[in-house]
């Protein structure tokens, strides 16, 4: 959610944070505050409709003026909640002592039990010193469709030394969900690290959006319709398109790189077939299936409340396949099969994130998995020829069930 980060500076300077609206005794008369906090639930509104029951509502900039501005609100305000890697915003009334900074001043704290190391620690600081702002995200991932605080205790100096003012007269936590406050919880959190109330100077409460509850209902559509069938007859006049290796002598690719259909393709450029010898691949074969697609013509998928709606199927799309088949006997539930899927920016460590997952094909079903959990050898796979791949795990469970071979 690059977007929301972005905006993390301009909303957090607009906002006024409830625990500041005391006055403050004379101990504290010229300690530093902190005057507002972001991410924050406070920038939410329920919404039963959604999987975390809220929806981000952020005020709108006038959209005459700031057309651009006005529009990424718009998109923000469809999510149910804050990045899983928000960039957060901390105003101060007056400048700090960074270095006092540390994992016991300012942290994020889970709402809820999981199964990492918490609390969180704040990384990727960034001083603004002309107002006062520190820009920060947490040091490690955070977990979908969660609630978090987001701490500052005083043992966050200023640059006079003096502990950060803690609120008066006002709730340190007012931000509530399904009408029950959060402050009992966080105080609850805070006791078990420690940490009283006394030392807690802001506090403030956000949920992270549900980042997979579309993928997971695509999914879901997807294994309750019937297989795709695997074709390999893209030769011409619908010869089939299985090729054995010993019988090649070369490979040539040539893209076609225009918007227009009718433009000539880019010059041919020979592939490696070095890679996939005859001594270890007996076939290669081009096949083709129908996929069924969630994209619009403009190539989007158009937003759905999270709880409520699953995307809808919009189209039918051509996926293109190259299958590689080993030598040897075929065992009686036909060869197990793990593809990669190459459409990428070109970048390894952007391929090494793909190859880890990967596409079998069953009689049953096309479906995305991983066929090796606790082998970190899949990982290696994609360094290597392609072909390796048939080398690493085997199950009878997921068998090649067409006429490549």
């Amino acid at each position: 959610m690059d977007r929301v980060g972005r905006l993390a500076g301009r909303v957090a300077l607009g906002l006024s944070l409830a625990a500041g609206a005391g006055a403050l005794s004379p101990t504290w008369a010229v300690a530093t505050e902190v005057q507002a906090l972001f991410p924050s639930d406070r920038q939410t509104v329920p919404d039963p409709r959604q999987s975390t029951g809220r929806r981000v509502a952020l005020a709108s900039p006038d959209c005459v003026v700031d057309a651009a501005g006005c529009d990424e609100i718009r998109l923000v305000n469809e999510l149910d909640g804050w990045s899983v890697n928000p960039r957060m915003a901390i105003h101060f009334s007056g400048p700090v002592a960074l270095e006092s900074l540390t994992k016991t001043g300012a942290f994020i704290l889970p709402l809820a039990p999981e199964p990492l190391p918490s609390p969180i620690g704040l990384a990727q600081l960034v001083w603004d010193a002309a107002s006062h702002t520190l820009y920060a995200r947490p040091e490690r991932a955070l977990l979908q469709a969660r609630r978090y605080a987001l701490i500052l205790t005083t043992r966050v100096l200023d640059d006079g030394g003096q502990p950060l003012a803690p609120a008066l007269n006002a709730p340190i936590v007012a931000e509530a969900a399904y009408g029950i406050s959060a402050q009992g919880v966080v105080f609850q959190r805070l006791k078990r690290l420690g940490v009283g109330k006394g030392e807690v100077a802001a506090a403030t409460v956000f949920t992270t959006q549900s980042v997979s509850a579309g993928l997971e209902q695509m999914r879901a559509l997807i294994e309750a319709g019937p297989a795709p069938e695997l074709r390999f007859a893209l030769g011409p006049r619908g010869a089939r398109s299985a090729y054995a290796r010993v019988e090649l002598d070369g490979l040539e690719l040539r893209r076609h790189v225009a918007t227009d259909p009718t433009a000539n393709l880019e010059e041919a450029v020979k592939l490696p077939l070095v890679l996939v010898p005859p001594t270890d691949i007996r076939t290669i074969a081009i096949g083709r299936f129908s996929a069924r697609s969630f994209l619009t013509a403009d190539r989007v998928i158009p937003p759905t409340a999270t709880r409520e709606e699953a995307p809808a199927i919009q189209r039918s799309e051509d996926v293109d396949v190259t299958a590689y088949l080993p030598t040897g006997t075929m065992p009686s539930a036909g060869w197990p099969v793990a593809a990669v899927p190459t459409r990428n920016s070109g970048a390894r460590p952007r391929q090494k994130r793909m190859c880890r997952t990967v596409t079998v094909l069953n009689k049953s079903s096309l479906k995305l998995f991983n066929p090796c959990p606790r082998r970190k050898a899949w990982w290696n796979w994609c360094n290597g020829p392609r072909w390796n791949i048939f080398k690493g795990c085997s199950s009878n469970n997921w068998t090649w069930s067409s006429g490549a071979g």
